[in-house]
């Protein structure tokens, strides 16, 4: 059995790679064999249950989300964005953006244009974008 970085021990086959089709849930190794003590502070951790919370006075509160006003984040700019007036596209990858401490700036990786190839823009704010010189 293998053991993640988290001391979570993992099934044989992991990721799994075939999952049958049904309604049952399927299992989650953390929650059939949960360790004694998960470090938190390796990897990134993702609080959305109370799985990694032993206690907490925190009180949920729950909003609607609002769009920004810089909303799109990213509109088809470039020409090969653009892509040729056939079928615009500047779309995020699943991804996102995300902060690199390293470089000290945004990167978001996305789609330029209809298959054409894929770009990284960057941001200091996350709000305004610098595209790369893009060719066709």
């Amino acid at each position: 059995m293998t053991i993640s970085y988290n001391g979570i021990p993992l099934p044989g086959e992991w990721p799994p790679r075939h999952i049958g089709v049904g309604d049952d849930p399927l299992p989650v190794p953390y929650l059939s064999s949960p360790p004694a003590v998960v470090p938190v502070d390796v990897g990134r951790q993702l609080f959305v249950d109370d799985f990694l919370i032993e206690r907490t006075t925190l009180k949920r509160v729950y909003h609607a989300a609002e769009v920004h006003e810089a909303a799109p984040v990213l509109s088809p700019e470039t020409e090969l964005e653009l892509n040729r007036g056939q079928c615009p596209v500047a779309a995020p990858f699943n991804d996102g953006a995300w902060y690199d401490p390293a470089d000290g700036i945004f990167k978001l990786f996305y789609q330029a244009g209809w298959y054409d190839g894929a770009a990284m823009a960057t941001s200091d704010d996350g709000i305004n974008w610098r595209r790369p010189i893009q060719r066709q």
